[in-house]
Parts: structure tokens; sequence; C-alpha cells
């Protein structure tokens, strides 16, 4: 809900803005493990919450402000209205020091330039200078814009991209270890075969269009490959099939291949891509570099180059029974960059 003219004597326009749970978006913290996933599922279900009551109290300052000023002879604003706004603040406040470091780098950065903006006008202090109806508008209509920029950049379309690739190689792992007797077997045939990088792309393109991403490599020549035909990316076969392209590059580990080497390969090999992101539709501040092995790898960190993350999969075609550690493997690691 958005505040558009708090003059007085003008009319008070409120939109509705709220946030439901399907406008937000997970975004993954470069996880080492559950613990750092589940405080992103718990920022996701704060925010949520915040969210729902700033809308309540927002739905009582329309009414107040509706009334034509009524409600002021009993002091309604001072007394429930002005008060809830500035506990919103300090709740917002314990959200963004709690969960700051797991929001998109947008969001975060809204509500750090918000925060920054309020100590300095003391406006939600207790001894600042909002009261009656009128501070009420003005503590709301703060509350509702730093709210809609940040709710912004966590329905970002790169935000969404990702998640969905995220949840496409957790989907490919998990079907791994729930099915090796057909599922299982393809991957293991494809691995074991005479081209198995090109046999485990084709897979991996396919598995991952299923998700609405459109997977393609580097060509030598700096443009697109598709992965299953082998030839130049039809952008506009891609564009009405898919939601979103992501550059991707297929790496084997066999078993005395040291996986930091094989990652940095496929590293240069997908730096040779040098077109223009397509603006809206590929995931052009991440990419994918994907490591098929037999069995779960050691988590290797994203990899920062040239302003982009290379982000590093392991997809492992027969998993042994996942122990917490193996569980971790399998989840992309952050917290520094890999060395080769």
């Amino acid at each position: 809900m958005g505040l558009t003219d708090a003059r007085p004597g003008a009319e008070l326009e409120l939109t509705d803005s709220r946030t439901t749970g399907a406008e937000l978006e997970l975004t993954d913290s470069h996880s080492t493990g559950p613990s750092v996933y589940m405080g992103t599922m718990l920022w996701y279900d704060e925010w949520s919450a915040w969210s729902a009551r700033l809308s309540a109290a927002l739905d009582t300052l329309q009414l107040y402000a509706r009334s034509g000023g009524i409600q002021e002879t009993l002091g309604a604003s001072n007394a429930l209205l002005v008060p809830e706004f500035k506990e919103l603040f300090s709740l917002l406040g314990d959200f963004n020091t709690r969960f700051g470091t797991h929001l998109p780098p947008g969001a975060g950065l809204a509500l750090s330039r918000f925060f920054f903006a309020q100590t300095q006008s003391k406006r939600f202090l207790p001894e600042g200078n909002a009261i009656g109806l009128q501070g009420a508008l003005l503590l709301g209509g703060l509350l509702s814009g730093v709210r809609s920029q940040v709710t912004y950049f966590l329905s970002d379309k790169q935000t969404r991209a990702r998640r969905m690739v995220d949840r496409a190689f957790t989907h490919l792992q998990r079907s791994l270890a729930a099915d090796k007797a057909v599922f299982g077997a393809r991957w293991l045939a494809a691995f074991q075969g005479p081209r198995a990088e090109e046999a485990c792309e084709k897979l991996g393109a396919v598995h991952l269009l299923q998700f609405g991403i459109w997977a393609f490599k580097a060509e030598a020549a700096g443009g697109k490959t598709d992965l299953i035909l082998g030839e130049r990316v039809n952008e506009e076969e891609a564009m009405r099939s898919a939601d979103a392209m992501v550059l991707t590059e297929w790496k084997m580990v066999r078993a005395k291949d040291d996986p930091v080497t094989r990652a940095h390969e496929a590293l240069e090999q997908a730096e040779k891509y040098t077109l223009e992101t397509l603006a809206g539709f590929e995931l052009s501040s991440y990419r994918y570099l994907v490591l098929v092995s037999e069995d779960y790898l050691a988590p290797i960190p994203p990899i920062p180059q040239g302003g982009r993350t290379y982000e590093v999969c392991n997809i492992a075609v027969t998993p042994s029974t996942p122990a917490p550690a193996a569980v971790a493997a399998v989840r992309r690691s952050g917290g520094g960059s890999a060395a080769p």
C-alpha cells in the first residue's frame, strides 16, 4: 500500500503494493550448508510477517484519513498509529541486522540508505517530531516506500532466474539419488560413454529446460552454442520456449582428476563468450561451471571473474548415501574464490 500525497487538504490516495509470498524470490547467499539455507528461509518468513503487519497499519491509517480527522479528537494517531510505525521501524532494523547479508545486493542497499537517512532525520526516534495524523502519514509513507524498493529487488528477474537454476540442479541431483535404476542409469551411461561431455550436456540442457531455463555454452567464435543440437542457438526459439537463458560449461571429473583444475578449464572455455547478453532474458551476472563425477566432490567456492560470478555445481551420477558432509558437498558453496 503506497501513499502518494500527504499534504494538508490534499486527497489521500493509497495504492496496494503489499507483498505476497509469490512475489518474493529466495536467493542463495552462496550457501555452504543447511544453516545458511535455513537463514534464507527465516528472512523470507520474517519479511512476509513484517510486510503483513505494515499492511495492517496502513489499512488503519487509511481508515483514519478517510474519517476527515474525526478520530484525532481522541488522539488516536498518537495513541496507536505513530507508536505502531515506530515499532515497525525498530523491527525492520532488527531484520536488517540479522538478515541483511542474505538479501540481494539491491535490497540490502535500499535498507542501508533508508536507515542512514532516518538516523539523520530522527523521525522514528523517541525525540522525533512526527505527531498526529500528519506524522503518521509521514512515517507510514516512508516505511511503505522502503518496502516497495526492497520488494522490487526481491522480485528481480535475475534473482528469479538464479532460483530456477538452483531448483533445476537440485532436482537433477536428487533424481539421480532417488532413481538410480532408470534416471541414474541413463546418466551413468552418458558419463561412461565415448563422448561423455556432449552426452551429459544434452541431458543437462533438457533437464534445465523443464524448469524454464535455456542453457547454452560458449562457442570458439564467442557466440552461443546449443547444448542439444550443437549449433548456434536460435534465440527466437529460446525466448519463446524458456523464461531465462544461462551460460553453462560442463566438464567430466574422473577419479584421478583435480576438480579445481577442471573447474578452471571450464572457466577458460566460458570466458570465450563475448556477445552482449539478452537484456531481461539472459542471466548476465552469474554463470555455471558444471562438474559431472561418479560420486560427490568436495565443494568449490564461486569464482569471481570480470564482474561476474561463476558458480561451481557438482552433479554426481552415482551418489553415495547422502551424509551431512555429502549434502554440503552438492550445495553451491561460497566465501571466497577457487585458486587454480
